[in-house]
């Protein structure tokens, strides 16, 4: 099960609230959970799930950290690994604090073999939506393109601001080039701390994006060990 954390500073509380209704639920209990943000009263599973996971979809410090405490498992989408090792930091010394064992950290990772302009530009237009919000602004800003960002969040128009977005840029938060490139690209995210890695493909130039999952399936161990 996954949940997925909202902006603004009431999102770290009402993530924790969210996730210790859910858990109540999924051990069977019926829900009695009366929080500042979350209410849930009468409602029992027909069929008890005590199993199941709950991973929520984290980026900033305090959703982090309230994801170590709480969580199984954490989503990234659309990082780099140098954030992804920032954030098994957190999570691990979080989770340390709370004696328990940490989430595991998932990531979604954009990939495309040797993009053309068609791909490219998807790409682009996937990130210019994250050029605005907190914590993907900053996180971007940090890469060396603020002035995007300050753009962005002035009101640029979306398309204007993808078209402008770089290859380079593209390639701090994806996967993307050769088969050997982007396979390294994928181990690169698993050395700094991913469990797990989710492939996104690009289907503008590849239809339900079945060269790159054809051209990755058989190095899936490899990158997993690496």
């Amino acid at each position: 099960m996954a949940g997925t954390i909202g902006r603004g500073r009431r999102s770290p509380p009402r993530a924790r609230e969210t996730v210790e209704a859910v858990r109540a639920i999924l051990a069977g209990e019926r829900a009695a959970y009366s929080g500042e943000h979350v209410r849930t009263h009468g409602f029992r599973l027909r069929q008890p799930l005590p199993d199941a996971k709950i991973t929520l979809a984290a980026f900033g410090p305090n959703t982090t950290r309230v994801a170590a405490a709480t969580a199984d498992e954490i989503v990234l989408n659309l990082v780099t690994p140098e954030r992804v090792a920032r954030v098994r930091e957190i999570v691990a010394a979080e989770a340390h604090a709370r004696d328990r064992a940490p989430p595991e950290i998932a990531v979604w990772v954009t990939v495309s073999l040797d993009p053309g302009t068609a791909a490219l530009a998807q790409m682009a237009a996937q990130i210019a939506v994250y050029l605005r919000p907190p914590g993907y602004g900053e996180m971007f800003a940090e890469l060396g393109f603020g002035t995007l960002v300050d753009r962005a969040r002035a009101g640029a128009k979306r398309s204007e601001l993808a078209r402008e977005i770089t290859t380079e840029l593209l390639g701090q938060v994806c996967a993307i080039g050769s088969a050997d490139e982007v396979r390294g690209r994928l181990a690169s995210y698993v050395d700094a701390g991913a469990t797990r890695i989710g492939v996104v493909p690009v289907t503008a130039e590849d239809p339900a994006g079945h060269r790159v999952l054809a051209g990755l399936a058989p190095h899936a161990a490899e990158v997993r060990a690496a």
